[in-house]
């Protein structure tokens, strides 16, 4: 199992329990031993006081309760074991519960919805919460993936067709062997909702609940359940979904809570849980960040008419630090837990903007609430404003020229750009660019016909103007401006950049050549299904002929080529080894190093004429190609990064 994002805010890990060496100048149990004693004495209590659990730890090896030295040890181990799917989580009272021993033989219910029938993937993090610490379930004697997407989320995924017996809405009652076999069972007379059952659910809640002030999630509500009595899940009940709807409880994702003061609270513990990491080393920035977004909150709410005008002026003077800008856009737009109404936001700040700065820098929130709204034009018209307001605000500056380039106007795309800090991603998109920029000056005579093919003569046409440039040439810049989309576009697309470079980066790898490599970006774009994205919210501004040929692109997969024919400093000749398909491919660069026979994995796409390579190029060991082939078809970016990866080591180990 993997989780993307932060850290759940109620177990935040440390170092794996393998990491935890036991240090030779000291007298101290091995962290095996250690996790073995933790494990053994939960297991025998079901549930203890932390306090209580780590002294008996601490017993059980031997060793003195002020020996410092053991005890941090035994609660370094303890807090490893005790994540999201750890075999050790804790609970309201501030024990420690064993969930593998709670959970051992119950039954959990759960409603088959049709998308999940259909796409074959469980919804496990709610309603059978009580199974999300099942490390390798099998179902009918066939394994079942346990995927987590993000921080309380976990679906299982079974062999093709598992559920198809179902019919939608079933319900459905669980059960998790010792084997780690689950069992399926269609219930004909679902359990009523019975008051009993709904009293105890609202008895745990308001029990976590009165200590964190931050909504509970399905697991704690399971564990709850059954530390009060252990057979209350031995029985078939209601979903636990359906037991909370009536307990008064409303449900987001894997979370409950009974008011909205209760998810303001986990929206802040969140952001600042966030800001911890991002901006550790500067306290000022942080609480200057925080008390920007708590004003937003303010004007997203009921309580806006009590926030005046020079609150909001405040916030918008604060907000003139670039830095702070990203931190609170990222967290008004990012996927954590946008602001409501952020576009009402939005028209509050550009109505209280009195100065320069203040104008643009509202106008550049209204463009990104715009964007997440996907209406681009909107987004554009408060860009032109922004910039007209403030001609130096590098933020307005950046995404002006993001526009300008998408729709092909090279010449201010580059003169913005010039403008801006030369950041590495300003740096990429100059040089991509800038051999755009051609003086308006045309090879044909005043008095010849137009370039353009209509018949007219060049003075009465498109006098001053030169000639588009041909398609084929426009390829990278395509490839780029798609690039640009996901550097600017949020974090979400920078989560998964992240994920595919850690996939990629060996131990000696220095991160900069990682980062720099243009196969991790192009596993986001492609296997990532970020170039979809893309297209389908910036396709409207590219030219004609890009947009078309983008779309295309689409289709194209990544896969093995042989190399038949080499043309230095001009082309290759390629057939797909997956399809048989001999392809000419454009390449001034590769094409100089490229011998006939060799075997490469990488992505060949139309550019209107022939074809070009996009994104990496990688050589294939050859009596590998099936097995890479099979690696390109399931379309992990992780998996193919982790594969190049190796390839990687491979070639330095061979020099």
């Amino acid at each position: 199992m993997t989780a993307k994002g932060e850290e759940p805010p109620r177990g935040v890990r440390v170092a794996p329990v393998h990491e935890v060496e036991r240090p030779d100048e000291f007298p101290v149990p091995g962290a095996e031993e250690v996790e073995h004693a933790l494990l053994a004495v939960a297991a025998e209590a079901g549930a203890l006081p932390t306090e209580e659990l780590i002294a008996r730890v601490v017993q059980r090896l031997g060793a003195s309760a002020d020996d410092r030295g053991v005890v941090a040890l035994v609660e370094g181990i303890e807090e490893a074991l005790t994540d999201e799917f750890g075999p050790l989580a804790w609970m309201s009272g501030d024990r420690t519960a064993h969930v593998p021993t709670l959970c051992e033989g119950i039954v959990l219910t759960h409603v088959l919805s049709d998308a999940e029938r259909e796409s074959g993937a469980l919804q496990v993090s709610f309603d059978l919460a009580g199974f999300v610490h099942v490390v390798d379930p099998t179902v009918d004697g066939e394994g079942v993936d346990a995927i987590s997407a993000e921080p309380g989320h976990l679906m299982w995924i079974g062999p093709e067709g598992w559920l198809d017996r179902f019919a939608p809405d079933t319900v459905l009652a669980v059960r998790v062997d010792r084997d780690e076999r689950i069992d399926l069972e269609a219930i004909r007379e679902p359990a009523p909702v019975d008051p009993a059952s709904v009293a105890a659910v609202r008895r745990v809640y308001d029990a976590t609940t009165a200590e964190t002030r931050l909504p509970v999630s399905g697991q704690e509500l399971v564990l709850g359940l059954l530390v009060e009595d252990r057979a209350a899940c031995s029985v078939l009940r209601a979903p636990l979904s359906a037991l909370c709807e009536a307990a008064g409880l409303e449900r987001r994702g894997s979370f409950v809570a009974h008011d909205d003061e209760v998810w303001a609270n986990a929206r802040r513990f969140g952001r600042i849980a966030r800001l911890s990491l991002v901006a550790e080393d500067d306290r000022e920035l942080a609480v200057r960040v925080l008390d920007s977004l708590e004003a937003f909150d303010a004007l997203a709410t009921d309580t806006a008419d009590a926030v005046d005008e020079a609150q909001i002026t405040d916030v918008l003077d604060r907000l003139a630090d670039i830095e702070a800008l990203a931190l609170v856009t990222d967290e008004l737009f990012g996927d954590a837990e946008p602001l409501e109404d952020v576009g009402g936001v939005a028209a509050r700040l550009i109505a209280a903007a009195r100065t320069p700065s203040q104008r643009a820098t509202a106008r550049y929130l209204a463009a990104l609430a715009a964007e997440a709204e996907d209406d681009w034009a909107t987004a554009e018209q408060h860009l032109e404003l922004a910039l007209e307001a403030d001609p130096s605000n590098l933020p307005v500056l950046d995404r002006v020229a993001w526009y300008a380039s998408d729709r092909g106007d090279a010449a201010r795309a580059v003169r913005l750009w010039r403008r801006c800090p030369r950041s590495a991603s300003v740096a990429e998109d100059l040089a991509c660019v800038e051999p755009f920029v051609r003086p308006t000056a045309s090879v044909v005579g005043r008095n010849e016909p137009c370039w353009c093919g209509s018949g007219r003569k060049y003075k009465h046409c498109h006098l001053g103007s030169a000639a588009p440039v041909p398609l084929p040439d426009r390829v990278h810049w395509l490839h780029r401006k798609a690039i640009g989309y996901v550097e600017r576009i949020g974090p979400a697309a920078r989560a998964d950049l992240l994920d595919v470079i850690e996939a990629r980066m060996g131990e000696d790898d220095d991160l900069e050549a990682v980062m720099d490599d243009p196969l991790v970006v192009d596993l986001v774009l492609t296997e990532g299904g970020w170039f979809d994205r893309f297209l389908a919210h910036r396709g409207h501004l590219l030219p004609e002929d890009e947009a078309l040929l983008a779309a295309v692109w689409m289709a194209v997969e990544r896969t093995v080529y042989e190399i038949t024919a080499v043309t230095p400093g001009e082309g290759l000749s390629v057939r797909d080894l997956r399809t048989g398909r001999e392809l000419q491919v454009r390449e001034r660069t590769y094409s100089r190093l490229a011998e006939v026979g060799l075997l490469v994995c990488a992505r060949a796409v139309p550019d209107g004429v022939t074809s070009q390579f996009v994104g990496a190029v990688l050589p294939v060991v050859p009596g590998t190609e099936a097995a890479v082939l099979d690696l390109l078809d399931d379309a992990d970016p992780l998996e193919i990064a982790a594969w190049a990866r190796e390839v990687s080591e491979i070639l330095e180990a061979l020099g």
